[in-house]
């Protein structure tokens, strides 16, 4: 692979320079081809790594610069409130999760935002599920595992899937819902 593309560089630095020492009109073609590709290619690699048109960020309101300070303050309120009141408190679970709804609601109508700043709003909303994958609640109220173990015990087949899964979903919760991240 690398000696196809030291070739081919080598191609298209003797197309670029015209070099009149590349040979028969056949190898200059193959030369001027080479060049073309890996130029068509660059230009397309290009446009590729464009990650979106460049969108000015929407004038906030004090209303929205609340909002988002709430959404940032989340993580240190959550980890200040489990701290104080436990790891298996509501009172952490609740503040958080009122955070994000208030920030949330304080948006306002999205249509004003620009499109990046819209889908980040659709985003930021449907993580608001997570919250019923997140302890005290997932703890308490949760029957996946239940529902796991009927299926697995009913019907033929599922048990070979259900049956691991039950065993590696507590840890999972703990570990990939503990930090509350995302």
């Amino acid at each position: 692979m690398n000696k196809i593309f030291l070739n081919l560089r080598k191609c298209t630095d003797n197309a670029r320079k015209g070099d009149a020492r590349s040979g028969s009109s056949k190898e200059k073609h193959i030369t001027a081809t080479a060049s073309q590709n890996l130029e068509t290619a660059n230009r397309r690699c290009y446009q590729g790594r464009a990650w979106g048109k460049y969108l000015p960020p929407t004038q906030l309101t004090r209303q929205r610069v609340i909002a988002e300070s709430l959404h940032i303050a989340r993580p240190l309120v959550h980890l200040a409130s489990m701290f104080k009141f436990g790891q298996q408190s509501w009172k952490p679970w609740l503040l958080s999760c009122g955070l994000d709804v208030s920030s949330i609601l304080m948006m306002g109508n999205t249509k004003d935002l620009n499109v990046n700043e819209e889908a980040e709003m659709k985003r930021r909303t449907v993580y608001l599920l997570y919250y019923l994958l997140r302890s005290p609640f997932y703890d308490r109220y949760s029957k996946i595992i239940f529902l796991l173990s009927a299926m697995a015990n009913k019907i033929p087949g599922v048990g070979l899937i259900a049956r691991p899964l039950m065993e590696y979903l507590p840890y999972w919760q703990q570990v990939y819902f503990y930090n509350w991240g995302y």
